[in-house]
């Protein structure tokens, strides 16, 4: 079961969220499915280096500095370099895609991005929350705002999310990650930072 719960961890892990995010929104069935896969292409890299694989790439410098014990960051104060890092560069994403002649909705998606895990930061400093969940109540709310603002059937897809979720909480509360609060705390942190941020701009 352990090794079902890192897996689940894993795939679902926070860093991933944007890369998920484009997926959706790139074959949504809304108009921006109609971009050309050329231009899809260098958004899916653009998107997956920079907020998956630029932020990993600091961890054997963390680990060799003693900065972390270990990658799955559980103690509370380890996270706060990772996390201040890794809002570097979701913003350097957000920069480098505005650059891009692309639809300005896709372009909020990168800003709110950067902003919650300055939030997520924030909050670091002082209380231990779910990233995981933060990032699918992030991913949930933006599903559902998208789906509502475009017309699209996503109650399907929405059940989905929401069932992985689900699985994510069982299995971050699995591995002793997190209490019970700091699950549903970023549950909702991340579901209505998302549907505020997305509604007002």
């Amino acid at each position: 079961m352990k090794n079902i719960a890192n897996i689940i961890s894993l795939l679902f892990h926070p860093l991933l969220g944007p890369t998920y995010g484009m997926l959706f929104l790139l074959n949504s069935g809304s108009y921006f499915s109609f971009i050309p896969n050329e231009a899809k292409l260098i958004v899916y890299l653009i998107t997956f280096i920079g907020t998956f694989v630029l932020p990993l790439t600091f961890m054997p410098f963390f680990l060799y500095k003693k900065i972390i014990k270990n990658i799955t960051l559980n103690v509370r104060k380890e996270r706060i370099i990772p996390l201040l890092i890794t809002s570097l560069a979701f913003y350097f994403t957000y920069f480098t895609i505005s650059r891009l002649p692309i639809p300005t909705f896709m372009n909020k998606f990168f800003l709110y991005s950067s902003i919650i895990v300055f939030v997520t930061l924030l909050i670091t400093f002082k209380w231990k929350i779910s990233t995981h969940l933060i990032g699918l109540g992030s991913f949930t709310g933006f599903v559902l705002y998208t789906g509502i603002k475009y017309g699209l059937d996503i109650s399907n897809f929405l059940i989905l999310v929401f069932l992985i979720s689900g699985l994510t909480a069982s299995a971050r509360l699995y591995l002793k990650a997190h209490t019970n609060l700091q699950v549903y705390i970023g549950f909702l942190t991340g579901l209505f930072s998302s549907i505020i941020f997305f509604w007002l701009l």
